[in-house]
């Protein structure tokens, strides 16, 4: 992938945090495997012990619908994971992370952020590259995109 194509796949995620969550809860909660779980030798057919196995198992993907497609999410608590740290790891500047909540959780225009920030649109775009370069590499730590 190159870096444009990694830093909007990344955008999007990060656009639908709030849904890959929601679709996370949905899957935790709604789904296990009622009829029995076969993992290795044994044949699991207790309800609680299914229910339990759902919850400790990785969610392989969530499929998250918006107005205009409806997309798959594979490995979403790990980009759950690469959202959190990434607001973590800048914390510290206010500015930051104001940005960050405001375009990515209340999907703010470039206006509404400059006004609100008193940054310009030059500012703007470089905490964005900023960011997304840290996001990129917490997920090629993880496993999530590989850089060749």
């Amino acid at each position: 992938m190159r870096d444009s194509a990694i830093y909007n796949y990344i955008k999007r995620i990060f656009n639908r945090y709030d849904d890959i969550k929601k679709a996370i809860w949905e899957a935790r909660n709604d789904s296990y495997i009622p009829f029995g779980f076969e993992g290795g030798h044994a044949h699991v057919s207790d309800t609680t012990a299914n229910k339990a196995i759902s919850a400790v198992m990785p969610i392989k993907a969530v499929f998250i619908n918006n107005d205009k497609e409806m997309y798959k999410v594979f490995h979403p608590e790990d980009w759950i994971t690469v959202y959190e740290s990434t607001c973590n790891y800048y914390a510290y500047n206010k500015l930051l992370s104001d940005f960050i909540h405001m375009r990515y959780r209340e999907h703010a225009n470039d206006i509404k952020i400059s006004v609100k920030l008193n940054i310009s649109k030059t500012t703007q775009h470089e905490y964005h590259k900023k960011i997304m370069a840290h996001a990129a590499l917490i997920a090629v730590q993880m496993n999530l995109i590989k850089i060749y």
